[in-house]
């Protein structure tokens, strides 16, 4: 089921979701936001990508990627701004979401699936081996 996900982008509102509400449960006061950097030009693929995925990348982020420091906007206003709404994705809004200002992001779905979101967390604890106590 999570596998058919076409954004990953969105099964974060449902993992933060879920997180919020261990958080509250717990008896603790913390705003949780979820944002994403689009796609920006950064050295993250160095290491870890094919030689013909490093190459793809360098000519296309020319087209739909923006700047690292660009790509930070989103994560910086998360951080930082008042009055954001709960339970929205905020990123970059042009080109498939991928460059342009920050605001709200459409979400599908299944992004607010309580269903899926206990699933994810469940998974992730799992493939991680971590277990969060709140």
């Amino acid at each position: 089921m999570l596998r058919s996900i076409k954004n990953p982008n969105q099964t974060y509102i449902g993992f933060t979701k879920d997180l919020k509400k261990r958080i509250q449960a717990a008896g603790k006061s913390v705003q949780v936001q979820v944002c994403h950097p689009g796609g920006s030009r950064t050295n993250l693929l160095k290491d870890t990508a094919s030689r013909f995925n490093k190459i793809v990348w360098s000519i296309a982020s020319l087209i739909i990627a923006q700047s690292a420091e660009k790509g930070s906007w989103p994560e910086v206003m998360c951080a930082t701004e008042e009055g954001l709404k709960p339970e929205r994705l905020y990123g970059p809004t042009k080109r498939m979401e991928m460059v342009g200002p920050i605001g709200e992001c459409r979400l599908e779905d299944h992004a607010l699936d309580q269903d899926m979101a206990a699933k994810l967390w469940t998974i992730s604890g799992e493939k991680t081996s971590l277990s969060w106590s709140l």
